[in-house]
């Protein structure tokens, strides 16, 4: 069950507060109904956020249970008390102010948070920052505040490791050797990095906002950028050949790159991150050694044919037969009487 909201506190904890304090100072149907005290008392007793009721005074005139659990004190201590025991000293004089200010507004209900977090003490002496939000009414001439906290501790922490990780990404982002771009889910570029620009030879900010499929056209990639949005499901390719449109000097590169689907809070693909590495070099050497491997395996045929034959002319076809298979070469005679023929 949802916690009721502070404005709905602020009507119920008065309300309450009247009732025990003096039954004559509420309707008569509920100082005669026990079950709507119960059911009040029920309501903030089992709403997780601490709620706290000032009197006019800034006294403390009922707590629930969450606030002995978030500040370590037990009811008999808090009640009578001024709110500012739950404050820092070098905070009363602002926070009083705050609450005093508020008070001679019309306004119901605002937060606390004028200064900035609210800042509790918790019984042992440790300082904590809080939610807060503020309630107002006037029940028989006199004005009451609720009050109702929440412990934002674990949030700001939460949100400094959130900051610190999207620093620590964005310093890999911009140092990395690989090639990164930041994709919207149609394929406009959102962000790219150093060195996806450098490679490209524009500055980073060309790229803002321009279609990747505009900049490089390709059909089969991109029915694979299409799927990857439509499955959610990554895509890793290596050795892909990539002719560039604006520098055609370079000849055929070779790239590893991969696609990996980029989830919104509601699950859907909402981005695409394409991270590319340049294996050209490693490539082409690769290729180089590879020919030169069966390169020395025909020299090696050869000289084998050669040796095994029967006669030069055997050895001869042998290994014109064996050149053609390697290069993929077809050989043409020309016969004085029929014209070309092939062997």
């Amino acid at each position: 069950m949802a916690a009721p909201k502070a404005g709905t506190l602020g009507q119920l904890v008065p309300e309450l507060y009247l009732h025990q304090d003096d039954p004559r100072a509420v309707p008569s149907d509920i100082a005669e109904n026990p079950r709507r005290e119960q059911r009040l008392t029920g309501i903030i007793a089992s709403v997780m956020e601490p709620i706290i009721a000032l009197d006019e005074r800034h006294q403390i005139t009922l707590v629930n249970p969450a606030v002995e659990q978030m500040f370590g004190y037990g009811e008999a201590e808090l009640l009578g008390k001024p709110i500012s025991m739950l404050i820092p000293e070098r905070y009363h004089e602002a926070y009083d102010a705050h609450i005093r200010n508020f008070a001679r507004t019309k306004v119901t209900n605002c937060g606390m948070g004028g200064f900035g977090q609210i800042v509790g003490r918790r019984a042992d002496g440790r300082e904590f920052l809080i939610d807060a939000s503020i309630v107002q009414s006037e029940q028989t001439g006199e004005r009451l505040f609720t009050v109702v906290l929440r412990d934002v501790t674990q949030r700001i922490e939460a949100e400094k490791a959130l900051q610190k990780n999207y620093e620590l990404l964005d310093r890999i982002f911009e140092t990395t050797h690989f090639c990164i771009v930041y994709l919207d889910r149609d394929f406009n570029v959102v962000r790219v990095n150093k060195a996806y620009a450098k490679v490209s030879g524009y500055p980073p900010a060309f790229f803002v906002g321009k279609n990747h499929f505009d900049l490089y056209p390709g059909e089969e990639v991109e029915a694979i950028f299409r799927n990857v949005v439509a499955t959610g499901q990554p895509f890793t390719i290596y050795a892909n050949p990539f002719q560039s449109p604006d520098h055609p000097e370079w000849g055929e590169t070779y790239w590893d790159w991969t696609l990996h689907p980029l989830r919104g809070a509601n699950g859907a693909v909402d981005g695409l991150l394409l991270a590319l590495l340049d294996v050209t070099k490693r490539t082409r050497t690769a290729q180089e050694l590879e020919r030169k491997t069966k390169l020395a395996q025909l020299l090696e045929s050869l000289a084998h044919a050669i040796n095994e034959a029967k006669t030069p002319e055997d050895a001869m076809k042998i290994c014109l037969s064996r050149l053609c298979d390697f290069g993929n070469w077809t050989v043409v005679r020309k016969n004085s009487r029929r014209g070309f023929s092939t062997i």
